[in-house]
């Protein structure tokens, strides 16, 4: 946990960028006694099932990714508004996607890591020249590239 607060500190003099670590040092903390945690050992366990292993994996996903959140943002209000912006609580005037919009745009993508060895089975039902699919590609990616701001802000 501290060497997790430290390493916050050192990439900036901000208390998000200590909330950041301290949340990841606690990550670590859970990982490490996970068998000791009532729901979370039922879960993960010593040697993870396959429903365990994948739930480690998205749970962590999904910490690491909303970690992001304080470490990019300036203030705790920021942090606030994006996290709020996220479930769709957008301040008037502002012009931002609601998160339903990104489970949209993934959902081929999960769906396609679902459902595995059967995609082979369902391009010989549904029989499409390679064009065809290439352009149904393109069009996913020419959405994307439509629905993304134009403008970003510089890193540092």
């Amino acid at each position: 946990m501290v060497t997790m607060l430290l390493g916050g500190l050192w990439h900036g003099a901000s208390w998000n960028f200590v909330v950041w670590g301290g949340l990841h040092g606690l990550a670590i903390i859970i990982y490490r006694y996970r068998t000791q945690i009532p729901l979370v050992g039922l879960i993960l366990g010593r040697t993870p099932s396959v429903i365990g292993f994948w739930t480690g994996l998205l749970v962590t996903q999904i910490w690491v990714f909303a970690l992001w959140i304080p470490f990019r943002a300036e203030s705790f209000i920021d942090t606030t508004a994006i996290i709020m912006a996220m479930f769709g609580q957008i301040p008037k005037g502002e012009n931002s996607l609601p998160v339903w919009m990104l489970a949209a745009v993934l959902l081929p993508v999960i769906v396609d890591a679902v459902i595995g060895r059967r995609v082979e089975v369902m391009r010989q039902v549904i029989r499409l020249p390679v064009f065809t699919y290439s352009m149904i590609i393109g069009g996913v990616f020419a959405l994307i590239l439509v629905l993304v701001p134009l403008s970003s802000a510089p890193f540092i």
